[in-house]
């Protein structure tokens, strides 16, 4: 197998890799459409789906001030107060079972993980590169003349 193409093989790996950490961690995979928290919160509990009609069930989840609401397979997000108390607001569908509340903790990893693994990438992309250039620049210069 001639040289050239031993190193456009490693190149294809780098990039294929490249390109799956990007979009795994850089794009966000599941687009919700952002509500008002009264319309939402007002919705549930009358029984409604923001998208219109009356929904069977849904799936809060809340981390943070954050809270994401899957309705009917639709996702949906809302800011909340801190001291929200989803159990309170929806005890009435809760008891019904056509509403489900999640509470997520705080992880560590948030946007520094995405930069660290980021820069991780980056090293190792750019000490590929630099270990096929000295092996390059060794190639051309043991040649015989």
């Amino acid at each position: 197998m001639p040289k050239i193409s031993r190193r456009l093989i490693i190149w294809l790996i780098v990039l294929a890799v490249v390109i799956a950490v990007f979009f795994t961690l850089i794009l966000p995979g599941n687009k919700a459409e952002t509500l008002p928290t009264s319309e939402l919160i007002s919705d549930l509990q009358q029984g409604k789906s923001p998208s219109g009609g009356n929904y069977t069930t849904a799936d809060l989840t809340i981390k943070d001030t954050s809270l994401t609401a899957v309705i009917d397979g639709v996702t949906y997000t809302t800011t909340i107060p801190s001291d929200f108390d989803a159990f309170q607001v929806f005890a009435t569908q809760i008891d019904q079972g056509s509403v489900t509340v999640n509470y997520q903790g705080p992880t560590w990893w948030g946007k520094w993980g995405v930069i660290i693994v980021t820069a991780i990438a980056s090293l190792f992309v750019g000490a590929c590169f630099g270990y096929l250039r000295g092996r390059a620049a060794i190639g051309t210069r043991s040649k015989p003349k």
